[in-house]
C-alpha cells in the first residue's frame, strides 16, 4: 500500500469508536494495540453484496471461498461507526445478497408459522426432501397449508432455495 493510503486506513481505524472500546477492554486490549492497527489496519472491503470489515488479509483468505459476493468494489478507510467485533470478521450483506436474501425469507417464514410451526424451517434446511416429508407431522402440515397455502413440499423448497417463492409467499 502506499503510504498516505495506509496512514489514512490507520488514522480511520484509530478514530473507531469500537476500536476505542475494544483498547479498554482486559481481554481484547492487547489485540488491538496501536501498533497492531498500524501493522494491519481494519478497513472496509466492498465487494457487489457484501461489506467486509477486516483487515485485507482476513478479507482475502476469506474470499477465497466465497462465491456469491461479486466483483470487488473498493477498499476504504473504515468508518468512525462501523460495527466490528473484537474477535471476528464482520460481514454487512447488501439487500443484492443471495444470502440475506435466504436469511430474510428464512425468517419471514417462522414468523408467519408462528410458535405453531416452530422448528420447521430449521428442519426443512437441515434435512433432505424426503427426509423433511417423513417428519413432518399432520398438525405441522395444516399449519403449513393454512398459513402459508404451501404444501409441505413446496414449503421445503422455499426455505431451501427459494425459487418461484422468492418475493411472492404470503407474507
Amino acid at each position: 500500500m502506499a503510504q498516505s493510503t495506509c496512514e489514512l486506513f490507520i488514522s480511520a481505524a484509530e478514530a473507531n469508536e469500537d476500536v476505542q472500546l475494544f483498547r479498554t477492554h482486559p481481554q481484547w486490549g492487547p489485540l488491538w494495540t496501536q501498533e497492531k492497527i498500524q501493522a494491519d489496519p481494519p478497513v472496509r472491503i466492498e465487494f457487489e453484496h457484501v461489506v467486509v470489515l477486516a483487515t485485507v488479509r482476513e478479507a482475502q483468505a476469506v474470499r477465497r471461498h466465497k462465491t456469491t459476493w461479486g466483483k470487488l468494489l473498493k477498499i476504504a478507510p473504515l468508518r468512525p461507526d462501523d460495527p466490528l467485533d473484537p474477535l471476528r470478521i464482520v460481514f454487512l450483506y447488501k439487500e443484492s445478497s443471495s444470502n440475506r436474501q435466504c436469511y430474510e425469507r428464512r425468517q419471514q417464514l417462522k414468523q408467519a408459522l408462528g410458535r405453531a410451526g416452530k422448528g420447521l424451517v430449521a428442519r426443512a434446511i437441515k434435512l433432505t426432501k424426503e427426509q423433511f416429508l417423513k417428519s413432518v407431522r399432520p398438525e405441522e402440515e395444516r399449519v403449513v397449508r393454512t398459513r402459508l397455502g404451501l404444501s409441505t413440499g413446496d414449503f421445503w423448497q422455499a426455505c431451501r432455495r427459494g425459487g418461484r417463492w422468492q418475493g411472492v409467499l404470503p407474507l
